[in-house]
């Protein structure tokens, strides 16, 4: 990520009490945490979890519906995947919410 310019109050109306700024992204060649399935977790719960970033992870799993009908579905259980179900989903690693996204694939 670089600067790539700023642009002042008076190009926009109404103009604010900011400057604002355009930044130039590379996108890189290979996602930074492995993930066996992008699509799942592009479009599954990982998505809805990431939506939920304030709530508690076991708060935030048991809320969202299953895509067979199911009510609730029950969290994956914390000890093997090492992540405590009382962290918030914005206080995860790459390493960590990747890992819970692969146990909500399966």
């Amino acid at each position: 990520m670089r600067l790539a310019f700023t642009v002042p109050p008076g190009a926009f109306s109404p103009p604010p009490q900011v400057d604002s700024a355009v930044i130039h992204l590379r996108r890189r060649a290979l996602p930074p945490v492995p993930i066996a399935d992008p699509a799942h977790f592009r479009a599954g719960r990982a998505r809805r979890l990431r939506a939920s970033a304030r709530k508690n992870l076991a708060n935030a799993l048991a809320a969202r519906p299953r895509p067979g009908g199911a009510e609730r579905a029950p969290p994956p259980s914390s000890p093997p995947l090492g992540i405590d179900p009382g962290r918030r989903a914005e206080t995860l690693s790459l390493a960590e919410f990747a890992r819970l996204a692969e146990a909500l694939a399966g």
